[in-house]
């Protein structure tokens, strides 16, 4: 299987035990993991593969039965769950008799083998197997040792005064092997005990004890106690173990050239010690020296270094290899070790065991935070799989399989998503005895199904295995549509009893036995079937229905059969490879369930062993022996055995320049091979593309072609750009090929220097060394960008990042506001004092002031600016409250001022307010330019920071600075102001976990929003998404369960009040955000993401996409593109399979909620991270695609994820990896169409783990600042760096922009052509956008990015379902038991709603009126009740929790000021610690978001992406508020 390592990044350091987890668990052997009852009992569960083995014989309805969950060994939990290692109860099942209804079954001839048992009364707990002998050693649980000579004929008791604690066979000598008995002594016999047997079972010259160095113990700490050379079998490495008192153990190593006799000592506090050569590992070094791990002290749990150490006439040199290690092995001729470095993992490779290189990987790839597993190659090459767990109870998980070139340190990805169990053991199996083929079994990207897929050359291309022959030589019959063979592997023999890995064995040349099922994935073991190949895998055959076991006897000559899913005492055997079975009863009366079949490890035993428990003993075990002799009784000759080859489709089949003939017995001939040396042959091939790997900094694509990343390794050190010189093809033979011929794959071309970098030398790039950013904005309409750091000290650059300085360098700042409406102001407070400062000129100078008193520190929203007085600011501050003791028994209360002059004076306007804010804005607009909205309590008396009791919190409004208010709402639990709406939340003292919400257009006429009659709105809140096109969209909670949340998408009327469902399951987060956004500059364009398994529990949410053209009316699946970046298909195809939608990552998982999918400038172009497929997959797991037609079509653009943003009107698209640390972008001047890579950093190997990138808010500059973390090897890892990067010397043409001249001009005007007509909200707009392939620049801003529209007649497109009505199947249908709403009185007459209403947004006129064509009519008087005015009943449910329940901003294509938050009596009077003031002091002023997320987190989580800095204030709030938990 190979050699594996899974990467532990770190040790674990003493500390006290805790309660164990789920995950301190596994399942048994013979158990595998039960998800249902696992879920329904929120506790691991096991179930026995076969529920039967612990059954008894007569069972009626219930029997005791192991538990079958374990803790993991070492593991140092404290034990809670009750059936741990325990019995328990379970249900008897019914048995059916075992059937044989084979038809190539052959009658029993004169040659049969023959039988014996032996019945042992307690479980076998290990047992070994001689090489090349028919010894077998057998230990029970109890300790006690049996030995038989004869292949398990016979046994007898041995060592019967000591109790086995391991056996250990010589690696080299087969009749060695080494037994460590539990009085710490060591024992070993060089003669297979024979010697022990003969002479009554005592000492003698080949039975003795080893004399252990100072008579040490063995150590008991999961170390390897001995290693073996390699050539010397008298050559001992051994690490044993001493102690100076109970308290104080420590290792020491040691080694002997003579067995034992003498002993050398290496060091102590060491780790796993190996001999440094190994039978492909051959270096330059003495013939005994030894590798050890070395603790830097006695714990176990420090770093550790690699040591050599050399032997010289008793001397030791000690030379250190590599610090930091991990973990290393030997595997065929590479030492590999696992470095621990800056908080990862990385492997490194040596030759010849001195000198390391880093195993290299492709860009855009990064495995530090994996774990690997190393597997051989059978062409001395490494195979590499990086595994990702991904389970919920880390059971199974996927990987990426790469392979090395023939040096070991360069690395190609050969096959993505490999299946992986836990523990990291890979579905991987090389064929043994033949080169180069390789069977996997990978996870399907559709269902995260495994299926299987074969390799005839290394990894290089890979196939399924073509659907195999049934038992009567016809084609498995399968109604699927992908019928190929899948086999169980290494994930399935973890957990499972049931063979069910692939088998092949080095004598038994091109033989493979497999269970499996056909059909387009990997089925339960249950329903598996046994398949046979003799010709290494091309071509299968079913050979037994149900699952067997199987084994080789005499290097194949015989192929043994018994089935482990039933109860039997039946074999199978066939000796012309499986063309014919025989059947052989190997037990009288009793019946087995199968636990292992063997034989000599070789397979050149006539002797097959089997172990079986007995049915309804538990514990107890039948052993036995099968022989074989009888069958085949001549031995084999020459004339026996025939040439065999693998070939394909009728042509050779070469690797490493040859192909390979080997002698294997013919099927008919009735001989056993016994001893008998075949030949192998090997015959050189022509050379091809096969014989070359991928020369250095060269990487494979998607294509298999090597394609350069980086510098080309002929280019010389002196050349400058644009030189030409003799570069390398990107080929280089492989060292290990002996292909012959004129194939010349690794000839010189021609090379330009400096062409890695895509042609952009010429762009100005500047790095700089920073402390991490924690805010940062721009001025709008200006090139100045302002950052704060994690050390609150303020930077600013007045040339969009090219030069900084510090402002006010003796000061620290903790916060920054600034206001929509005034773009050249910004106020900053500091964080030791009440002075802050502001500028009202973008940065070109700063003023101070001082704050009347402290920003209290109770999470009330502290600063409000007037939308049309930028020197007028409301503060709410804090009075009498004594931080010594922190509001105990205080009269801590906030205080709200007002300054009309930019902070030089205060007036004190009101004491023991809450949230208040300017009432107007640019929007909503109707109230005073002096109103202020005010949540005031009734009684102004008692500490704020403990909770208010009863006394009232009533919204209050002034126009005259609170010389006189006017009560709005008395219970009010929270407002906010946005676009052209106020709301309020209430929540009443009969109605305490209830709110009402009340909206008003103008400040004075409040109404209560209106649901469905049907929908019952849950207590867990809601998120106000957008309202920018003349409603408002809310989203409400429907599940809040962690990680399963999803909610509903209502719409409302034009004045906001009445609801309609829009759409369902919509995907969210507990934070309150929503899936959900509008594209920017094309008015009714949405994309949303909902939950296709909405009621599935203890299941990862399946999150698909769609997308809206009207506004939220209807929604649609988003068409895929049919090809990927490389023009390959996807693997779920649209053209030939349904459910293949493009579906995308949003809002809820991204870092920074500024990363939209579009930009106003960049007209029509949407950037998208996703996948084509059935729902959406991991961010990892996704590529990254591009609309240039406002989402009608989408294409790929690039593979993994990317960061992204767009620069001069759409101009240039800049892309880096999203996935990994990278030293490159990627850009594009033609829409997306082509990129250029380059270089982005100074030094070629220093690689950024990039965070953010920015530019101007609108887009159109050519200028952008990286923000990344460093990782390399240098003392920078792991620090902030900022990389200023300026594209302008690429672009040489200015644009043309002359709508006068059409052909003339760079621009053209567009028309979206979402429908048929070219409407789109009842008009077709024209747009003026970049012609596509134009390569200029923007000389100018756009003053008004002018476009030109028309109105359309009304179609059922510009229309949605009225209130009390729901779309079902394309149609408006009125809700079960609800009321058609009624219009206004017109003329005597009012009219029953027809379910549809005209889309608020939408310009259409004439054409299609669904609102109003049959209509049904009542008479009225103008008394009557209003369309849109109905009476204020309903009631919205917010619960009542902690302090997360508030109004929270999601998004915004516009501005968005502000929260508001929807507090409970806890969070209205939070509990502070006095630890946390000082801290905190001044930054809760401003940073006032915190919620669920932390305080950056929360400050970010409010700013906007286009629309420069979002204020910290409450004044002006446009969109996306969310109200709940």
């Amino acid at each position: 299987m190979g050699r594996n390592y899974i990467s532990s990044k770190f040790l674990s350091s003493p500390s006290e035990s805790c309660e164990c987890e789920t995950n301190d668990y596994y399942c048994d052997v013979g158990f595998v993991y039960d998800e249902l009852e696992s879920i329904k009992n929120n506790i691991i569960s096991c179930k026995s593969i076969n529920p039967l083995i612990y059954q008894p014989k007569e069972c009626n309805t219930i029997y005791s039965a192991p538990s079958g969950v374990k803790k993991i060994p070492g593991n140092m939990c404290i034990d809670k769950l009750d059936n741990s290692e325990k019995m328990i109860e379970r249900e008897c099942v019914k048995v059916n008799p075992e059937k044989f209804n084979d038809t190539n079954l052959q009658l029993w001839g004169s040659n049969k083998p023959t039988s014996s048992f032996y019945i042992f009364e307690r479980e076998i707990h290990k047992f070994l197997y001689f090489r090349n002998s028919d010894i077998i050693l057998l230990v029970t649980v109890k300790g006690d040792t049996y030995i038989s000579t004869n292949g398990g004929t016979k046994w007898e008791r041995i060592f019967d005064d000591y109790t086995i604690f391991g056996m250990i066979l010589h690696d080299v000598d087969d009749k060695r092997a080494y037994f460590i008995f539990s009085n710490s002594e060591i024992w070993m016999t060089d003669d297979c005990l024979n010697e022990y047997l003969s002479n009554g079972k005592k000492t003698g010259k080949h039975f003795f004890k080893i004399n252990t160095p100072d008579n040490q113990s063995y150590n008991k700490l999961g170390i390897s106690i001995i290693d073996f050379h390699p050539t010397e079998p008298d050559y001992l490495v051994f690490t044993g173990e001493r102690c100076e008192d109970r308290n104080e153990c420590y290792t020491q190593a040691y080694f002997t050239h003579n067995n034992g006799n003498d002993w050398e000592f290496l060091d102590k506090n060491v780790g796993k010690c190996l001999f440094a050569l190994d039978v492909e590992f051959k270096i330059d070094v003495p013939i005994d020296a030894v590798y050890c791990l070395v603790y830097s002290d006695s714990s176990l749990t420090s770093s550790m270094t690699l040591v050599l150490y050399e032997s010289n006439k008793g001397n030791i040199k000690k030379t250190v290899i590599q610090e930091n290690v991990v973990n290393y092995f030997v595997v065929s001729k590479y030492l590999v070790t696992a470095v621990e470095e800056h908080d990862s993992v990385k492997l490194r490779i040596s030759l010849d065991g001195r000198t390391f290189n880093d195993a290299k990987f492709p860009p855009d790839v990064d495995i530090t935070n994996n774990s690997f597993t190393v597997l051989e190659s059978t062409t001395g090459r490494l195979f590499l799989n990086v595994n990702k767990e991904d389970s919920r109870y880390k059971f199974s998980s996927s990987g990426t399989l790469y392979i090395s070139n023939s040096d070991g340190t360069y690395y190609n990805m050969v096959l993505k998503r490999t299946n992986v169990s836990f523990g990291g053991i890979v579905d991987f199996e090389k064929v043994q005895g033949v080169e180069g083929i390789v069977l996997v079994n990978e996870v399907s990207t559709k269902n995260g199904k495994p299926r299987t897929v074969i390799s005839f050359d290394d990894g290089a291309t890979w196939n399924s295995i073509p659907r195999p022959y049934d038992l009567d030589n016809k084609k498995v019959p399968c109604t699927k549509d992908d019928c190929r063979l899948n086999l169980h592997s290494h994930s399935s023999i973890e957990n499972s009893v049931s063979v069910g890995y692939l088998y092949s064995n080095p004598s038994a040349t091109g033989i493979l036995l497999g269970v499996g099922n056909v059909g387009p994935y990997l089925s339960d073991i249950s329903n598996a079937d046994t398949y046979m190949s003799i010709d290494a895998g091309l071509t299968w055959k079913l050979v037994k229905k149900g699952v067997y076991s199987w084994e080789f006897i005499d290097q194949g000559s015989i192929i043994v059969l018994i089935q482990d899913d039933v109860p039997t005492n039946i074999l199978y055997y066939s000796t012309n490879f499986g063309k014919d079975w025989n059947e052989y009863q190997f037990l009288n009366s009793e019946k087995i369930y199968l636990r292992t079949l063997t034989s000599d490890l070789n397979s050149k035993s006539m002797y097959a062993f089997i172990l079986g428990y007995k049915q309804g003993k538990v514990g107890e075990v039948i052993a036995t022996s099968v022989n074989f002799e009888n069958v085949l009784k001549n031995q084999c000759s020459k004339d026996d055995f025939e040439e065999w080859k693998i070939s394909g489709n009728e042509r050779k089949i070469c690797l490493l320049g040859h192909q390979t003939t080997y002698q294997r017995k013919k099927a008919d001939s009735e001989c056993h091979v016994g001893n008998y040396e075949r030949k192998v042959v090997r015959e050189n091939c022509p050379c091809s593309e096969i014989d070359y790997e991928c020369d250095f900094s060269y990487w494979r694509d998607p294509y298999g072609k090597c394609i350069l990343d980086g510098v080309d390794p002929k280019e010389p050190k002196d050349c400058k750009p644009g030189e030409v010189f003799n570069g390398s093809s990107g080929y280089r033979k492989i060292a290990a090929s002996t292909c012959t011929g004129s194939f010349k794959y690794d000839d010189p071309v021609k090379r330009i220097c400096g062409e890695e970098n895509g042609g952009g030398n010429d762009i100005v790039k500047k790095e700089y060394i920073i402390d991490t950013i924690e805010d940062w904005f721009y001025f709008e309409e200006s090139e100045t960008i302002m950052y704060l750091n994690k050390y609150y000290e303020l930077f600013i650059s007045r040339n969009e990042g090219l030069e900084w300085e510090r402002v006010e360098k003796d000061k620290k700042f903790s916060s920054i506001i600034k206001s929509p409406q005034h773009k050249n102001l910004a106020i900053f407070l500091t964080i030791d004092t009440r002075v802050g400062y502001y500028t009202i000129d973008k940065g070109k100078n700063f003023y101070s002031f001082e704050l009347p008193t402290i920003a209290n520190p109770l999470k009330i929203p502290v600063f409000s600016i007037n939308s049309d007085n930028p020197g007028w600011w409301l503060f709410v501050g804090a009075e009498d409250c004594k931080f010594e003791s922190f509001f105990i028994e205080d009269d801590c209360h906030s205080v709200l001022y007002l300054t009309k002059n930019y902070g030089k004076s205060w007036n004190k306007l009101e004491t023991y307010v809450r949230h208040c804010e300017w009432a107007k804005t640019d929007k909503f607009s109707k109230p005073s330019n002096s109103g202020i909205f005010c949540q005031i309590y009734s009684e102004k008396k008692g500490s704020m920071a403990e909770p208010m009791g009863g006394n009232v919190l009533t919204l209050q409004y002034s126009t005259d600075f609170f010389k006189h208010s006017k009560e709005i709402l008395k219970h009010s639990l929270a407002f906010a102001i946005f676009d052209k709406y106020m709301m309020i939340a209430q929540v009443t003292p009969e109605m305490r976990d209830q709110a009402k919400l009340f909206i008003s257009t103008d400040g004075e006429l409040f109404e209560e929003a209106e649901f469905p009659l049907n929908f019952k709105v849950p207590d867990t809140g809601f998120t106000i998404l957008e309202s920018s096109t003349g409603k408002i969209f809310m989203d409400i909670f429907t599940r809040q369960v962690l990680g399963s949340e999803h909610g509903y998408l209502f719409m409302s009327s034009a004045n906001g009040t009445r609801f309609s469902p829009s759409l369902e399951n919509t995907n969210r987060n507990s934070y309150g955000y929503v899936d959900f956004e509008k594209m920017i500059g094309i008015p009714g364009i949405a994309i949303a993401n909902v939950v296709a398994n909405p009621d599935s529990y203890g299941h990862s949410k399946l999150v698909q996409t769609k997308i809206s053209f009207n506004d939220g009316a209807t929604w649609n699946f988003i068409k895929p593109p049919t090809e990927d970046c490389y023009g390959k298909k996807f693997e779920c195809d649209p053209e030939k399979e349904e459910g293949c939608y493009l579906h995308f990552h949003s809002y809820t998982e991204r870092r920074d909620p500024r990363n939209y999918f579009s930009t106003e400038t960049a007209v029509g172009m949407m950037v998208g991270i996703g996948n084509v497929g059935h729902s959406l997959l991991k961010y990892k797991d996704s590529d990254t695609f591009l609309t240039r037609d406002a989402g009608k079509t989408w294409v790929e653009i690039h593979k993994n994820a990317h960061l992204y943003e767009f620069g001069d009107y759409g101009g240039i698209l800049l892309l880096v990896n999203d996935e990994v640390p990278t030293n490159f972008l990627e850009f594009s001047v033609d829409q997306g169409k082509t990129f250029k890579k380059y270089q982005f950093v100074e030094q070629k190997d220093r690689k950024v783990r990039v965070k953010d990138i920015l530019t101007v808010p609108d887009a159109t500059s050519l200028k952008f600042i990286l923000i990344g973390t460093i990782h390399d090897n240098s003392n920078e890892s792991g620090s902030e760096i900022m990389v200023y990067l300026d594209f302008s010397p690429i672009k040489t043409k200015k644009c043309v922009i002359d709508p006068s001249n059409p052909e003339k001009s760079d621009f053209e005007l567009w028309l979206p052509s979402i429908t048929e007509d070219g409407c789109l909200l009842g008009e077709k707009i024209e747009f003026y956008r970049r012609k596509e392939g134009n390569d200029c620049y923007m000389g100018e801003k756009f003053k008004d990015l002018e476009f030109k529209t028309t109105s359309c007649s009304c179609t059922t497109f510009d229309y949605e379902c009225d209130f009390n009505f729901v779309r079902v199947n394309g149609t408006c249908e009125l809700i079960q038991g609800a009321v058609r709403p009624i219009s206004p009185c017109i003329n005597g007459k009012s009219y029953e709603s027809t379910g549809y209403r005209l889309i608020p947004s939408s310009k259409c006129i004439d054409g299609v009126r669904l609102d109003i064509e049959g209509a049904k009519s009542h008479r009225c008087s103008t008394s009557g009740s209003s369309w849109g005015v109905g009476k204020k009943i309903f009631i919205i449910v917010i619960p009542i929790i902690a302090i997360a329940a508030f109004f929270f901003y999601n998004k915004s294509q516009s501005w968005r000021e502000g929260e508001i938050r929807l507090p409970t009596e806890e969070t209205l009077n939070p509990r502070f610690d006095f630890s946390m003031i000082v801290a905190l002091f001044v930054s809760l002023a401003n940073k006032i978001v915190e919620g669920t997320a932390t305080l950056y987190d929360s400050v970010r989580n409010i700013l906007i992406r286009r629309r420069d800095y979002t204020p910290l204030n409450n004044s002006n709030n446009e969109n996306n508020v969310f109200i709940g938990n």
